[in-house]
């Protein structure tokens, strides 16, 4: 099963081994870049740019990480 939702609408919905996928790779970001807190604003930033990056259909973890990393490291 992958993403579905309405186009009118930011709500979308997945699978539960993607959803474990993207936890993994936010999990080891915020890890990554010391952010503790979900309540951190750099937080909000790397779950959209792990939700970017998997919208591509990258599910693996590891590269879910490498892929948000290298674009915060651009920004």
């Amino acid at each position: 099963m992958s993403a579905i939702g309405n186009p009118d609408e930011d709500i979308l919905f997945f699978d539960l081994e993607r959803i474990e996928s993207l936890l993994a790779a936010f999990e080891a970001i915020c890890r990554s870049l010391q952010v503790s807190s979900k309540d951190d604003p750099l937080a909000e930033i790397i779950a959209t740019k792990v939700a970017e990056a998997s919208a591509t259909g990258e599910r693996n973890p590891n590269r879910l990480r490498d892929l948000v990393l290298l674009a915060l490291r651009n920004a």
